[in-house]
């Protein structure tokens, strides 16, 4: 039996990169999948690569952001499959206007990444909680990153490792206040990722042009790599699972050894 079947998963922000490696790994596994993205292409490109599988999933084009946006995706997820098992925080990432130090930064750029990194998480498990109080279960898993535990300048950026940092105590907080009601809440910290925004990103910066330069940056990563998608995507899912009933509260480090190099 695979391992999530007959639940519902809700994954923010899975148009591409973990998100999206995260709601495929559900649906091969059984859960019917919800997720949200702000561009339509990503959206439904996405939405039919699952139901290529034969998956059951709700594409939802929101803005994880905006309140009535959000309120909009639960209560869909809700009409289409009457309950929600998984929530996964995944929206996040930075604007490259916030590569640079704080004293560069302007007030946007700050309130733009807490809205994003922290804001959205707030928003969707609020809006969620109600729901899996009344079942008595539910799994939150929050994506957070190990800019909230270790720095590096002009790689992340203050705001998101500040709003990422907020993440985790957060996780922490819902932890002790939900753990009576049968609902774990607990976070990931990966570090870098090799998805499209991580690319995009690379490209508009001082950074070489050429791929293989560009990788030759992370030759410090023990591993010499950076992380697949699929590989932060498989920790995300384990959390969702029965396996991982007794763990809450807790931050999972998948860091290819960085946090200790």
């Amino acid at each position: 039996m695979r391992r999530l079947e007959g639940k519902v998963a809700l994954v923010t922000g899975a148009g591409q990169g973990i998100g999206k490696a995260t709601a495929v790994k559900m649906a091969r596994e059984g859960a019917r999948v919800v997720f949200n993205d702000i561009f339509d292409e990503r959206l439904r490109q996405a939405e039919a690569d699952i139901q290529a599988l034969g998956g059951d999933v709700l594409a939802v084009k929101a803005d994880m952001t905006r309140q009535h946006q959000v309120e909009g995706f639960v209560a869909r997820a809700l009409d289409r499959f009457g309950q929600i098992d998984v929530l996964v925080n995944n929206v996040g990432g930075t604007y490259a206007s916030t590569k640079r130090f704080l004293h560069e930064l302007e007030d946007a750029d700050w309130h733009n990444t807490l809205d994003l990194n922290l804001t959205s998480n707030f928003l969707a498990t609020r809006a969620a909680l109600p729901h899996m109080r009344k079942r008595g279960s539910g799994k939150i898993i929050n994506v957070a990153s190990l800019a909230a535990v270790m720095g590096e300048p002009l790689i992340w950026s203050p705001p998101y490792a500040a709003a990422k940092a907020a993440v985790l105590g957060l996780t922490r907080q819902l932890a002790i206040e939900q753990g009576p009601y049968g609902i774990t809440v607990n976070a990931i910290a990966q570090a870098d990722v090799l998805t499209e925004r991580t690319l995009e990103h690379l490209a508009g910066t001082s950074w070489p042009e050429t791929y293989d330069e560009m990788m030759k940056r992370f030759t410090h990563y023990p591993l010499g790599r950076l992380a697949q998608p699929e590989e932060i995507a498989n920790v995300i899912f384990f959390l969702a699972t029965d396996g991982a009933n007794f763990m809450n509260g807790e931050t999972v480090l998948v860091s290819g050894g960085v946090w200790f190099g």
